[in-house]
């Protein structure tokens, strides 16, 4: 197995880090039995509300409850 790092700096400043694994191909499952549910579109399911006290990035993105109750 082989790993590398990479850093990528802007002027004295690292902004970003990023790293990759590498290793031999291994056998893996030869099947998938996994259905996929059947839901509504997305339109049709209205939009979770994120709580107000979420840190801001919660309040970033749009999520919508398809299967099972609501957290």
């Amino acid at each position: 197995m082989a790993t590398r790092f990479e850093r990528t700096p802007q002027g004295e400043r690292l902004i970003a880090v990023a790293m990759a694994a590498y290793s031999s191909p291994r056998p893996g499952p030869e099947f998938c039995d996994v259905v996929v549910p059947d839901v509504a579109p997305p339109v049709a399911i209205d939009p979770m509300v994120p709580d107000p006290m979420a840190p801001p990035i919660a309040h970033r993105w749009e999520s919508r409850w398809a299967v099972g109750r609501r957290p």
